[in-house]
């Protein structure tokens, strides 16, 4: 499945994977990949 982000959305996103994985070393990664789980769920 094909998904695209809204340019502020994005962002938000990325923010968010950093702040994962600045607290966890691979945690930024693991939710990278449970969004892309969920998004192809979808």
């Amino acid at each position: 499945m094909n998904y695209f982000f809204h340019p502020a959305a994005e962002a938000e996103f990325l923010e968010s994977v950093g702040y994962y994985e600045s607290k966890v070393p691979g945690l930024g990664g693991a939710f990278i990949a449970e969004f892309e789980a969920l998004a192809e769920f979808s």
